[in-house]
């Protein structure tokens, strides 16, 4: 047991996995793994999300040893930045945090699942998983 104190509930205790886990989770971990090049570039398509469809650019870059992803929501006046947390095979994790226009944009998850080099399908995920969008982006460069 690992005992923690909060301003607003005081002093309590959590299981040592549990505190962890719980650490582990809020400050998303840079994946080691080698990447494919065949994510690298600028991606735009549309994402389906109520109340309606929102073009998307994201362009995949790697900044030192870290593959980033700085995404555009023109229509929706919000960008950000995507750090990849984990990835297998074609299936890739990132962390998004928007950085501008945080009226209009939310952080969260993206799945992203490359098809082929110039295909992906993304999936947004907020905090929760409570709340998503989806939508099949083309590479054009």
């Amino acid at each position: 047991m690992i005992k923690l104190k909060n301003s607003k509930i005081g002093v309590y205790s959590l299981p040592l996995g549990l505190a962890a886990f719980l650490s582990a989770c809020a400050t998303p971990k840079q994946s080691t793994q080698p990447v494919s090049k065949d994510l690298l570039g600028v991606w735009e398509g549309k994402m389906n999300q109520h109340p309606g469809i929102f073009p998307i650019r994201i362009e995949f870059l790697k900044a030192g040893s870290v593959l980033i992803g700085k995404l555009f929501h023109s229509s929706l006046h919000c960008s950000g930045t995507m750090t990849l947390t984990s990835h297998q095979g074609n299936r890739y994790e990132f962390h998004q945090v928007i950085e501008q226009g945080r009226e209009n944009c939310l952080d969260g998850r993206n799945e992203i699942l490359l098809f082929d080099s110039g295909t992906l399908l993304r999936t947004w995920y907020h905090k929760d998983d409570d709340y998503f969008s989806t939508g099949e982006m083309k590479r054009v460069r």
